[in-house]
């Protein structure tokens, strides 16, 4: 056990530099969470984005479609 004093009473610091230990094991793990939270937020508006241009193509696909002459499926294999 390390001392840090002894003048009659003995002062054992061993509590305290597990302490210290796990506190900065925790700062650790705090930024280990942080930048994962800050990658899923990228990985979102990603998404996000993605979703938005897909959104544009398939409305543009259904208005197509519903113009004359349009791409449906029955305009182009022949209204029946």
């Amino acid at each position: 056990m390390p001392l840090i004093a002894e003048h009659g009473i003995k002062i054992d610091s061993a509590d305290a530099i597990e302490a210290k230990t796990s506190l900065d094991e925790m700062a650790k793990a705090g930024g280990r969470a942080e930048q994962s939270a800050v990658l899923l937020i990228n990985e979102m508006q990603a998404l996000e984005n993605l979703q938005s241009q897909m959104q544009v193509v398939a409305e543009k696909v259904v208005a197509d479609s519903w113009r004359a002459g349009g791409t449906s499926f029955r305009n182009a294999n022949g209204r029946t």
